[in-house]
């Protein structure tokens, strides 16, 4: 493979030179020689020239382009030339199964010596990884030398770590470079990894090689774990300032257009093995906003017969202090629900799309009434913080929280700029400097007398589960989310 090429047309020409004192912001690319003269190229397209090199005349860029996920450099380093390096890392690749690849292209000396060139990321968020594999290939096109490469693997995630040996390829004397390796991967997420070639070259020699690094995961070993708690919130995580720059307290005051606030609570989850599962209830109430009010519930024993969780998934292992111990720091539940106490005039719920919403009837009735399909995350990140003195830091702290859902569209600040809207990436583990999070999905409603019922139980097949109503998320401004170790047994 040539990924060069592909990159070729992104390169746009700069020349950057700035003192050793610098921070590298990942991912990065380094270059040293055996004269003492070093370069750091970073994702904001820095680079910094250090140790020995003078600018211009023996360090020197010719084009650096960076974009998301790749590192793009041509310049000179002591006796070598190069013609681009290229390290891609992700979001371009997606680990399925390369998860790194460095490009060197047109390396050529004229008076020999040795070279390193490093390539490295952090925050990778694989989990249960069996293996790498590192992969070169290329050609010594001119004179004569000796290529090396090794990869590593770092559990404290560190730019550049070096805490596990992947494996070694070479040394290859050429004129053809191929090799392979295969060794164990990181124990724990997130963690980091980097590239290493070290090329001894001869007078007058040139060389270029990929250098890929791939991934290999297993099946996920399932998570048994359960939760009980309750909290209350508004959506978007508002900070509580009004838009006159006063803070209310939570609960108290006018809120401003476009803030929702609820409460929620119940318990659910139960040991995977056990039968019946999974179980639980909830209880979810929109309490003012331009949502209306409400309240939902599943499997609750006031809720309509039908109603049920129906599949519990605990993710995320481990779990953040001052916390119980638990398997677990994220929990994600679906299952089926009714409203009831539906608003009306002012209160009366406006949904995200026209919707078939028809609260349970009162008295124990026979009228028709509808049941929606419902997806909840629970981010139990150790009950830290307070959503009243401002918004936690979005740099460790997402707005749509971590995992399942943590992708998507969102308001960083629906008060003052509520039709400026950003779309996040995917943060599959959570961050235990962030308070917890909590999100509920509502889906259009099916009528009861439309629904389909197997073994006395509702087919969720028979649900609408594309067609959302009702989205409120945000980190949690009081209560407190408990994901435990499972129980014995099912009630």
């Amino acid at each position: 493979m040539n990924r060069t090429l592909k990159l070729a047309a992104l390169i746009v020409f700069a020349v950057i030179t700035i003192s050793s004192a610098f921070g590298v912001t990942a991912p990065a690319v380094t270059l040293s020689d055996g004269g003492g003269n070093t370069a750091t190229i970073d994702a904001t397209g820095t680079v910094t020239f250090g140790g020995s090199c003078t600018v211009p005349t023996t360090c020197s860029t010719m084009s650096v382009s960076v974009a998301p996920g790749q590192v793009v450099w041509l310049g000179k380093l002591g006796a070598f030339t190069i013609s681009a390096i290229a390290g891609l890392t992700k979001p371009v690749l997606t680990g399925a199964p390369a998860v790194m690849d460095l490009s060197l292209q047109g390396i050529q000396t004229t008076s020999g010596g040795t070279i390193t060139i490093r390539f490295g990321d952090t925050g990778f968020t694989q989990t249960n990884v069996t293996s790498m594999t590192m992969k070169l290939g290329g050609l010594i096109s001119a004179g004569s030398g000796s290529i090396v490469a090794k990869a590593y693997a770092d559990d404290t995630n560190t730019l550049f770590g070096t805490g596990h040996l992947i494996g070694t390829i070479g040394p290859l004397t050429g004129p053809t470079l191929t090799g392979t390796a295969t060794g164990t991967g990181p124990t724990v997420a997130p963690f980091s990894l980097m590239e290493e070639v070290v090329a001894t070259m001869g007078p007058n020699s040139a060389f270029g090689i990929d250098f890929e690094l791939d991934i290999q995961t297993g099946p996920e070993e399932e998570i048994a774990c359960r939760y009980t708690g309750g909290g209350v919130d508004t959506n978007y995580n508002w900070d509580h300032t009004l838009a006159d720059g006063n803070m209310i307290t939570n609960g108290a005051g006018k809120l401003p257009p476009g803030i929702d606030r609820y409460q929620y609570g119940g318990q659910v989850g139960a040991p995977t093995a056990a039968d019946p599962q999974p179980w639980g209830e909830w209880q979810h109430s929109q309490q003012r906003g331009p949502s209306g009010s409400f309240n939902f519930h599943a499997g609750t024993a006031s809720a309509a017969p039908g109603t049920r969780i129906v599949d519990v998934r605990c993710s995320d292992p481990g779990f953040c202090n001052p916390a119980r111990h638990a398997p677990a720091k994220q929990l994600d539940w679906d299952g089926i629900g009714t409203f009831s106490n539906v608003g009306s005039g002012a209160k009366a719920p406006v949904w995200q799309i026209p919707a078939n919403v028809i609260p349970e009837p009162n008295g124990g009735s026979n009228k028709l009434f509808t049941f929606h399909w419902v997806e909840v995350n629970i981010d139990d990140m150790g009950e830290r913080g307070s959503m009243n003195t401002g918004a936690p830091d979005p740099a460790v702290c997402p707005g749509r929280g971590f995992g399942e859902k943590s992708g998507g569209p969102f308001v960083p600040d629906p008060v003052n700029a509520p039709n400026t809207i950003i779309n996040l990436l995917p943060t599959p583990l959570g961050h235990c400097d962030c308070p917890d999070f909590y999100r509920i999905t509502i889906y259009n409603g099916v009528r009861s007398d439309q629904v389909v019922w197997v073994n006395g139980k509702i087919d969720p097949a028979s649900l609408d589960r594309t067609n959302v109503i009702y989205e409120v998320f945000g980190y949690v401004d009081g209560g407190n989310l408990q994901i435990h170790p499972p129980t014995s047994a099912n009630k």
